[in-house]
C-alpha cells in the first residue's frame, strides 16, 4: 500500500507540474480534480486490497461495483463541473480525462500485481 501511495503522490504532483506548464490560466476545479482522483483511487485501492485478502470470493463483484460508483460519481462531478464553470469546459475536462486514465492505469497496475502475488502458491 505504500509504494501506492508514492506512486500516486508522484502522479498528482506531475498533473500539477504539467497543469501549470499546460494551462495560462487554471481551470477553477484544477485542485479540486486532483484531489478528487487521488483521495477516491487510493480509497477504493484500499477497498479492494482488504476485499481482495479477507474475502477474496468478492473481489471481482467489489471492482465492478467500484467501476459503477467512479461512473457515477465522475459523472456527477464532470456535470458540477461543466456547470459551475462553462467557459472552462473544455480545460476542466480534458485535465479531468487526463487525470483519470493515468490514475485508472495505476491503480490498474498495482492491483494486478497484487492479485498475481495473491494467487501464487
Amino acid at each position: 500500500m505504500i509504494r501506492f501511495v508514492i506512486a500516486s503522490v508522484v502522479v498528482a504532483a506531475a498533473l500539477v507540474a504539467g497543469g501549470s506548464l499546460a494551462f495560462q490560466t487554471k481551470p477553477l476545479f484544477f485542485f479540486q480534480t486532483i484531489g478528487l482522483l487521488f483521495i477516491s483511487t487510493a480509497g477504493l485501492y484500499k477497498v479492494l486490497i482488504d476485499m481482495k485478502r479477507d474475502r477474496p470470493e468478492y473481489f471481482i463483484h467489489t471492482y465492478l461495483a467500484t467501476l459503477g460508483i467512479k461512473l457515477i460519481a465522475y459523472a456527477a462531478y464532470l456535470v458540477f463541473m461543466v456547470k459551475r464553470q462553462p467557459e472552462m469546459t473544455v480545460e476542466n475536462v480534458v485535465f479531468f480525462m487526463i487525470g483519470y486514465v493515468i490514475f485508472t492505469a495505476l491503480e490498474t497496475v498495482f492491483l494486478y500485481r497484487f492479485v498475481q502475488q495473491a494467487n501464487k502458491p
